[in-house]
């Protein structure tokens, strides 16, 4: 199941990031997040009411564990994630979180005491060669260096926060659903945005999409699947594997993302981007197998 979930999660996340990376021309990176968050924590709120409570219990320690993950990984790392799908594009954005799994892995061993093998950091040192072969291909034009640059520093900051907020996750989760899981990391994260949008005074980004019809459309679906499925998806892969698989098979995303960026945004798809990501996929199998 965690598995199955995982790669679920990166398919439903790999459409959401390119309507994401359409809408982040019109709205800034908080209140994007924030209109991609608040309502999934609503329609989550309200599939809970139907499917049911787990009835587990969760202690102090275990609510902050989740808590923190939720600023984490949600609000700090989502919108820096934001912030790099405007300067890198889909694609590229998505290719390089696929280091991810990486750092995921090596926080898990340490933190959570999970098994690094041999074969486990082949398959991901496969992955993030694969990644590397696209990502340090040269950007088209001189031009485009600053926002590459500060797209790359976006992405770094997303890692990290990615990473400590899966191994955050799986320290707080305990007997919890993944339901009640997300549900409760997309509360703190959206409390954590509110405030964001607050200071940086971005409330009319946030109500942009009510005035514009196809905005809102966008918008919509755009959370159902990235972050309604999407996160409640991510959320059972980290419950039901370990955290470092569940954060590679997440990362195929870049996989799922090229052929439809090339028929959505007109990406091209190049020689080395096909080759960059077959390898990915081979080191993503070679763990799976594993």
């Amino acid at each position: 199941m965690g598995e199955i979930a995982s790669l679920g999660s990166a398919f439903v996340w790999a459409i959401a990031s390119l309507i994401f990376a359409s809408l982040g021309k019109s709205i800034r990176p908080s209140a994007l997040n924030l209109l991609k968050s608040a309502p999934a924590l609503a329609l989550m709120g309200l599939t809970l009411l139907v499917v049911g409570r787990s009835g587990a219990s969760i202690g102090s320690l275990e609510l902050s564990y989740l808590a923190l993950s939720g600023v984490i990984g949600f609000a700090i790392g989502d919108t820096a994630y934001f912030a790099a799908l405007t300067r890198l594009g889909a694609r590229k954005s998505l290719l390089l979180t696929a280091l991810i799994p990486f750092v995921t892995a090596f926080m898990g061993a340490f933190v959570l005491d999970e098994p690094v093998t041999i074969m486990t950091f082949a398959a991901m040192v496969l992955t993030v060669g694969g990644v590397a072969w696209v990502i340090l291909d040269k950007t088209t034009a001189a031009e485009d260096q600053g926002s590459f640059k500060a797209g790359i520093a976006f992405i770094l900051v997303t890692i990290i926060c990615q990473a400590s907020g899966s191994v955050l996750t799986k320290l707080g989760a305990g007997d919890l659903s993944s339901l009640e899981v997300s549900i409760l990391r997309l509360a703190s994260g959206s409390l954590g945005l509110i405030v964001m949008v607050t200071i940086r005074a971005q409330w009319k980004d946030v109500l942009l999409p009510f005035k514009v019809p196809q905005l809102l459309i966008r918008m919509t679906t755009a959370m159902f699947l990235g972050t309604y499925l999407g996160v409640w998806l991510m959320n059972t892969g980290l419950k039901y594997t370990y955290a470092g698989i569940a954060a590679t098979l997440i990362a195929t995303s870049p996989i799922w993302v090229l052929p439809m960026a090339h028929f959505y945004s007109g990406d091209r798809m190049t020689t080395r981007s096909v080759v960059g990501a077959l390898v990915a996929v081979a080191g993503i199998a070679l763990l799976f197998i594993r």
